[in-house]
């Protein structure tokens, strides 16, 4: 499952995949393959991406742009 709001909010203030990932303490390829729905992000990880965008975990890993 893509997450296509989260690539969204990520790519307004222009922040990069490798960024995020130093952020969550991940590597670059795994927070892109989370965030390619490849695998799967921990609440932990969850929780720290809506506190950053200042949104909700539901409306960040929303499923489609509805």
């Amino acid at each position: 499952m893509i997450y296509p709001i989260l690539y969204i909010t990520r790519k307004k203030p222009k922040e990069s995949a490798t960024e995020l990932a130093k952020y969550l303490h991940i590597t670059r390829q795994a927070y892109a393959k989370k965030e390619n729905g490849e695998t799967q992000f921990t609440l932990k990880e969850a929780k720290q991406l809506a506190e950053r965008y200042d949104t909700s975990i539901d409306y960040l890993f929303k499923e489609s742009m509805e």
